[in-house]
């Protein structure tokens, strides 16, 4: 059974290859996977180091860089998720590439932005106080992952209960607070949470992912909204990218609402499950 330290050191591993891709190519695997890898970070943090005040500060720090680079991850998302597609499908519609023109040149901004703060900043610093924290004598390393994940797993799973049950009378906070909550169910999995728990923790970490998925579906059109008025903001309201991006943000929350409907059957799926003891 991995100890804490060998958690931890798997999740560094993913976040420096993870670095090396953002700082190297444009490819949005990664900014994603490094602020995944944060996230993993935060979650073991959270279960295993919260009396640990160099723990507790890293966390902090890991939640800090993580905002920044959602700013890249957003735009590349609607980039590459969302216009693209229409782009290809009508290669001729002056909206969509004013649209993919005016994205484009955010993200390399964000890019650029994003480069400098880890290669110069107090991004960049950050996994040196991971690997800093990994090579100290803190106590909570060298514990055993499996019993303290699992814990957190029960309480994880009986707080997103309790949203999830009344998911259709959510305000939008709530549902935002739900849609965390399953990220962290599965990163909880991923810090040793059931580990031996076979097919059954393997259809558990599948009833997550679909409903991770509709929840991300009904969060595009969230983020969509928010990336498109800014790009259009100095733009015409009667230009073609302007109706291009209202068009596309209504086709959004039409699948959302849909995603909406389907969310508390997919949770009371997941909620089937039989945990460990």
């Amino acid at each position: 059974m991995p100890n804490v330290r060998d958690v931890l050191s798997g999740f560094l591993r993913d976040a420096q290859q993870a670095r090396r891709v953002l700082m190297t190519s444009t490819v949005p695997e990664g900014p994603h996977q490094l602020r995944v890898a944060l996230r993993k970070l935060r979650t073991a943090l959270g279960i295993f180091g919260k009396d640990d005040p160099q723990a507790r500060a890293l966390r902090d720090e890991a939640r800090l860089l993580g905002r920044r680079i959602g700013e890249l991850r957003d735009l590349d998302v609607v980039a590459v998720e969302i216009i693209a597609p229409e782009r290809h499908a009508d290669p001729a519609d002056s909206g969509l590439w004013t649209l993919e023109v005016a994205l484009s040149e955010a993200r390399i901004a964000a890019r650029k932005a994003l480069r400098e703060y880890l290669a110069h900043g107090e991004g960049g610093k950050v996994l040196d106080r991971w690997a800093a924290l990994l090579g100290s004598d803190a106590d909570f390393l060298d514990r055993p992952a499996g019993e303290a994940a699992d814990k957190a797993l029960k309480r994880r799973v009986r707080k997103a209960g309790r949203l999830g049950r009344r998911f259709h009378k959510l305000d939008d906070a709530h549902r935002h607070e739900f849609r965390k909550e399953i990220k962290k169910l599965r990163y909880t999995l991923d810090c040793g949470a059931w580990d031996a728990g076979g097919p059954a923790r393997v259809k558990f970490r599948k009833r997550l992912k679909r409903l991770q998925n509709a929840l991300g579906a009904m969060n595009d059109a969230v983020v969509a909204r928010e990336v498109l008025d800014r790009i259009c903001k100095d733009m015409p309201e009667d230009s073609p990218a302007h109706a291009v991006g209202r068009r596309l943000v209504r086709r959004l929350e039409k699948q959302a609402r849909h995603d909406r409907r389907q969310v508390e059957s997919l949770w009371k799926k997941v909620a089937e499950t039989r945990l460990p003891a």
